[in-house]
């Protein structure tokens, strides 16, 4: 560019400087390294008023100190630009949302450090993802109802059935029709109970506090609770544990759920397999996958899960059980997994088995507080 143009463009910079800082649609401030305000925009006067030799952090934020993480000061101590996401308060005393950007001004000698704090009001993008976040959760409520109806409705006809089956036995005296339909109810009775049990757990969005675990004895516990279901169905149920594994910070009542969700779920995958000269086993093991995780796992060599309820199993109320299951077990053993800060994930191969994973991080025993010691306090 030869000298006129440079003249040229330095005339238009003049020129287009004020009007761009004042018809720009985001809010634009310049405060000094004290956080006065030094010039403001409009939209920054409709915004937040027009308050000039004020500080920044009284209009913007209502404070009487400056912010702990001030984007001004480090974009002024580092001399490069800083971004944040921010709250203040507006001129009418509402909450705002806004990102931030805070721009250094080249210094010049003599000249106080300036930064310009370029803001894009949010608020509106924040109202809008509250709204859907609230549409999804409504529309997830009124899923989950409408899968429960269903749910309860086919309990009520397994219930019914029973009645039925042990009425007839007792009018023709048939005591082999009334024990079986004694034991229909008594299974649909059962399943009642797992149903309101999990509705109640689904309603306790916060778990227990967290306690030091250890996972070898929690999947011994596990196993035991259904060592007799196994043995009654002719299935292996096995434990597999590495000895020594250091211990979980978690909330051991839901992780123990989770684990007789799973162990459950593998027997009845077990005991509803067609091939019945499989020896049928269930093998639940634990061991650590890097020094940060540790993996529970639930291996069983049954009826697998068909390809194409796959992407259903953990996403939402589902159940390949029909009448037997309810599908809330797996929904809250991912929900409470992932309150604990783990994942869970599974692979099977139909008529071949599944396997589910657990994975939860270990927290080091420093980070768990110790019991108290006899008379310290």
């Amino acid at each position: 560019m030869d000298g006129n143009g440079q003249k040229l463009q330095a005339r238009a910079r003049d020129r287009l400087g004020p009007v761009v800082f004042d018809e720009v649609p985001c809010v634009c401030a310049v405060i000094d390294s004290t956080h006065r305000l030094v010039t403001l925009n409009r939209a920054f006067g409709r915004l937040f008023g027009e308050r000039l030799g004020e500080r920044c952090y009284g209009v913007i934020k209502g404070r009487d100190t400056p912010c702990p993480e001030c984007v001004a000061g480090l974009a002024l101590a580092e001399g490069a630009v800083h971004e944040s996401d921010e709250q203040g308060r507006s001129r009418n005393g509402d909450t705002v949302s806004y990102s931030v950007r805070a721009v250094p001004l080249p210094a010049r000698e003599g000249d106080p450090d300036l930064v310009v704090l370029l803001c894009t009001d949010t608020t509106t993008l924040r109202d809008l993802k509250a709204e859907l976040s609230e549409a999804e959760r409504l529309a997830e409520v009124g899923l989950t109802t409408a899968l429960l109806a269903h749910t309860i409705k086919n309990l009520v006809t397994g219930l019914e059935g029973g009645i039925y089956v042990v009425d007839v036995g007792i009018s023709k005296k048939d005591m082999e029709k009334v024990v079986m339909g004694w034991e229909m109810v008594r299974g649909y009775v059962d399943q009642v109970s797992t149903l309101v049990k999990n509705l109640l757990q689904l309603l306790r969005e916060e778990g227990r506090p967290p306690e030091a675990v250890d996972p070898a004895d929690l999947v011994r516990d596990a196993v035991r609770a259904f060592e007799g279901k196994a043995a009654k169905a002719g299935i292996r149920l096995e434990i597999d544990v590495e000895e020594g594994l250091p211990s979980l910070c978690v909330d051991r009542a839901a992780l123990h759920d989770c684990l007789g969700n799973l162990v459950a779920n593998a027997i009845d995958a077990c005991t509803w397999d067609p091939d019945i000269d499989k020896e049928h086993r269930v093998t639940v093991g634990v061991h650590e996958v890097s020094d940060a995780r540790l993996a529970i796992e639930v291996r069983d060599n049954g009826t697998g899960i068909a390809e194409e309820n796959r992407s259903k199993i953990l996403t939402r109320m589902f159940s390949t059980k029909g009448m037997r299951g309810t599908g809330l077990g797996l929904l809250l053993t991912r929900k409470a997994v992932e309150r604990g800060g783990g994942k869970i994930e599974f692979e099977s191969t139909e008529g071949r088995g599944t396997l589910f994973r657990i994975e939860l991080p270990i927290i080091g025993e420093r980070e768990i507080d110790p019991p108290p010691q006899e008379g310290v306090p």
